[in-house]
């Protein structure tokens, strides 16, 4: 999993929102594009490691959302441990990962 600082001001790391697709009746499978993964995070995990999740539409994905973090970068403990909670429920598993 790459984690990579946002270029907003806010230093956030890109979701989508699953349960604004799902009552849209949206796949989100559908939306990861080809050649990329995906992995499902639980929110309150997220926001247990001291992180906020919140929604920040976007013009092109109002599903757009963002994990924030109080500094510039993640520190190395929270990918980590953000990497773990992903790999417990991958969304889309590229071939050869």
């Amino acid at each position: 999993m790459a984690f990579k600082s946002s270029s907003t001001p806010y230093w956030g790391m890109s979701v989508d929102i699953e349960c604004l697709m799902l009552a849209d009746g949206v796949n989100p499978k559908k939306r990861v594009p080809a050649g990329s993964g995906a992995v499902r995070l639980n929110t309150g995990e997220v926001r247990g490691l001291g992180l906020l999740v919140g929604k920040n539409p976007t013009q092109t994905n109002k599903y757009h959302g963002e994990v924030w973090w109080k500094n510039k970068n993640f520190p190395k403990n929270i990918k980590k441990t953000l990497r773990d909670l992903g790999v417990k429920d991958i969304l889309v598993r590229i071939e050869g990962l």
